[in-house]
């Protein structure tokens, strides 16, 4: 039987879903979204958020088609399809439907949620049931279905559903936050997932709990890669910078890098758009197809315009979309003239801000590289901006003073051939590969009006 997986790997704060083929080198797939049906006709009241966590006296497996056969619970009333707005800026009206189905279905695992709360757990408290809660579309009746159910740590099992026509699922857990799911067939689409999210709380290197937030994501699945989707994406993208660049202009932000300029108008969106897909794409998949790895960003960021990519975290603590630093976010919101959010946990997450910080930062780093670099092609400034935020721009201006930066981004000279100082890390030469695949990429897409 063909089955379907959908993993969710939580690390930290971060958050990665994704569809087999893993989703960071799941190829394009263009094919015909769906269009939900207007089911959600019931006005009785909301139920409330809070579920009633007594599991069904008994869960038998269907025979198939796998839909689960328990009593009928009334639906809540699902009635918005409008999109939703990522907060600061202007969706496009003319969203896909299937993309407006997900971000309903994202309205309504949030309805009674606070995402941003932080609970602390103890050991006893980790012990219980986790709440998981499924939306799901059948791609054969059209049928809309909100799942809830409780996770005992080798089991999930539904405890309150809309209707009883969604997939069995089987969920598993590795570790503390890395959870897979699981269901037959291609029938099924989910639309949307609600979860617990868990960081470890140590005391003398010991473990006395966890802290718990509530994560809502729709899973980057093939579904979702039709042109539609990637232009809504890059559209959503394009008004958060516009957005940012607004505020910058209306604060009368000035640039470091070009005096007698202002920042809104030197702020490179490209260059910018670049350096986000950078941080979330493989060298190798870039290489394997550049323009495949930039829908594979642009599809994400539509079905996720509040979140995409904002609880990510690296094994060196760089935090969201940007994949900044603490330290290097909190030297930057100590900046008036930029008016950043001052929390670097929300500044980092919200995208307009961190999109803000991240225009400062490259023009800040412009201003520390040779002058002479205000004059070079367009793609040598890049590559040392890019080079400079992913290793600093104090090595980059070093080593475009002793004359053996280009060589070695160039393949001219290799690292043997160079003196230990004077070595451009491995990292970085991998990040200018990156660069030269994404660029052309981005420019593209702006050529098309998508970005």
């Amino acid at each position: 039987m063909l089955r379907t997986k959908l993993s969710l790997v939580l690390g930290g704060l971060g958050v990665l879903f994704s569809a087999v083929p893993a989703m960071a080198a799941e190829p394009v797939v263009n094919q015909n979204f769906f269009v939900p049906a207007p089911i959600f006709t019931d006005t009785r009241p909301l139920p409330t958020p809070t579920l009633v966590l007594t599991p069904p006296s008994s869960y038998t497996a269907p025979a198939q088609p796998a839909v689960y056969g328990g009593p009928f619970v009334p639906p809540p009333v699902f009635t918005d399809t409008s999109p939703l707005p990522t907060p600061g800026t202007t969706i496009p009206s003319n969203l896909p439907s299937l993309l407006q189905a997900a971000h309903s279905a994202q309205a309504t695992l949030n309805q009674g949620i606070d995402t941003e709360k932080v609970t602390r757990k103890n050991l006893e408290q980790m012990a219980q049931p986790r709440e998981i809660s499924f939306v799901f579309q059948d791609t054969q009746t059209k049928e809309v279905v909100r799942v809830d159910g409780l996770f005992d740590g080798k089991n999930w099992k539904p405890t309150v559903y809309t209707s009883n026509n969604f997939p069995v699922m089987t969920v598993k857990v590795s570790g503390l936050s890395s959870y897979t799911y699981s269901f037959p067939g291609t029938r099924y689409v989910m639309l949307a997932v609600r979860y617990p999210r868990w960081t470890e709380v140590l005391s003398n290197k010991k473990r006395i709990g966890v802290d718990e937030i509530i994560g809502i994501k729709t899973p980057n699945q093939k579904e979702f890669h039709t042109p539609d989707v990637i232009a809504a994406g890059a559209d959503m993208l394009g008004a958060v910078a516009d957005k940012a660049i607004a505020d910058l202009r209306a604060r009368n932000v000035a640039s470091r890098a070009k005096p007698g300029q202002k920042l809104a108008d030197v702020a490179s969106k490209d260059l910018l758009f670049s350096l986000y897909v950078m941080e979330h794409s493989s060298l190798t998949e870039l290489q394997a197809n550049p323009d495949a790895t930039v829908d594979r960003f642009l599809v994400n960021y539509a079905i996720n315009p509040k979140t995409a990519y904002s609880d990510q975290l690296s094994h060196m603590g760089a935090q969201g979309i940007a994949q900044f630093m603490p330290t290097t976010y909190t030297g930057l919101a100590k900046r008036t003239d930029l008016g950043l959010i001052q929390d670097v946990y929300k500044g980092t997450r919200d995208h307009v801000n961190i999109t803000k910080a991240a225009f400062a930062l490259m023009d800040a780093m412009q201003a520390d590289l040779p002058t002479s670099l205000n004059s070079a092609p367009p793609i040598r400034l890049a590559e040392a901006i890019a080079g400079s935020y992913n290793g600093g721009s104090y090595r980059v201006k070093t080593l475009i003073s002793r004359d053996v930066w280009y060589d070695q981004i160039d393949g001219v000279l290799a690292r043997a051939q160079v003196k230990e100082r004077s070595r451009v890390p491995v990292e970085t030469l991998d990040y200018i590969k990156k660069l030269r695949l994404v660029m052309p990429a981005i420019k593209r897409k702006s050529a098309l009006s998508q970005i």
